[in-house]
């Protein structure tokens, strides 16, 4: 500014900017694969989707400090898929896929991740 003051933009989502700050992530509308990339790093693990067709799907959620295997099953619920995890490697693939899972397996009750087909 001319007269020496300071302009303030604000750009981008605060929300996710503060749990980004306070240790979380916010998810809104985002596609899967840039998604695993956050996840893979705030959680230490090697993340792969199986399905390139689960890429581009859409999640929405947010991730405080829940265990990561919630947030797995959250997310994956959502997508219709599943996933595997043998300690630091992660596994996402469509529902029904073959994968070696106990097909018993049960998710938690609260489920709070939502998916959307790309372009929904």
């Amino acid at each position: 500014m001319a007269n020496g003051g300071v302009a303030v933009a604000h750009r981008g989502d605060l929300t996710a900017y503060l749990a980004w700050r306070q240790g979380g992530l916010v998810f809104e509308a985002t596609p899967l694969r840039d998604a695993v990339r956050d996840l893979a790093r705030m959680y230490d693990l090697n993340i792969t989707v199986a399905d390139s067709a689960l890429l581009g799907m859409r999640i929405t959620t947010s991730v405080g400090q829940e265990p990561v295997d919630d947030v797995l099953a959250s997310v994956t619920f959502a997508l219709g898929a599943q996933y595997e995890r043998m300690g630091r490697r992660v596994v996402i693939r469509r529902q029904g896929a073959a994968s070696g899972r106990d097909p018993d397996h049960h998710l938690p009750a609260m489920q709070t991740a939502r998916a959307r087909e790309p372009g929904a």
